[in-house]
């Protein structure tokens, strides 16, 4: 299983995520699925990338879809776990 250190969001998630709770599960479920080894729609290259990663101590990232339904104006979302394991960060297109 893939240590995430600290969880964090971008100031923007976090605001979604305290007005809206589908976004919150969404974002939490986004979590514990990069958690579980499924990154979501990433490339294959990009996929083998991160388990590799996992094993040598790299970065592992995931990318998500948005459901439309939940009424957020960005369309995906980023989780990114730095090489060192200290903090893993959920993020929009356009943050970081």
């Amino acid at each position: 299983m893939l240590a995430l250190g600290q969880v964090v969001t971008t100031t923007s998630i976090a605001n979604a995520m305290s007005t809206n709770l589908e976004f919150r599960l969404f974002i939490l479920e986004s979590i514990q699925k990069h958690l579980k080894h499924d990154f979501g729609t990433i490339c294959k290259k990009d996929h083998d990338a991160n388990v590799l990663a996992i094993q040598d101590g790299g970065r592992v990232f995931s990318l998500y879809l948005i459901p439309e339904e939940l009424g957020i104006n960005q369309k995906k979302i980023y989780v990114n776990t730095e090489a060192d394991r200290s903090h893993t960060i959920a993020f929009g297109p356009h943050e970081h």
